[in-house]
């Protein structure tokens, strides 16, 4: 439990490097709220803090 087959700890609770992470400490990741597509609109949604009982 928790090893691989050759006997050895694996990846987990091992530290990963991962590549994507300088774009995001530089600032220069993509996220999906930066997507932007031609006639795109915004939409908000606002919800009544008190319940309504019909």
């Amino acid at each position: 439990m928790g090893g691989d087959e050759h006997g050895g700890k694996g990846w987990i609770g091992a530290s990963l490097l991962r590549k994507e992470d300088a774009r995001h400490l530089a600032g220069k990741a993509m996220f999906v709220a930066d997507v932007r597509l031609p006639f795109m609109q915004d939409i908000a949604f606002v919800r009544s803090q008190i319940a309504m009982a019909a």
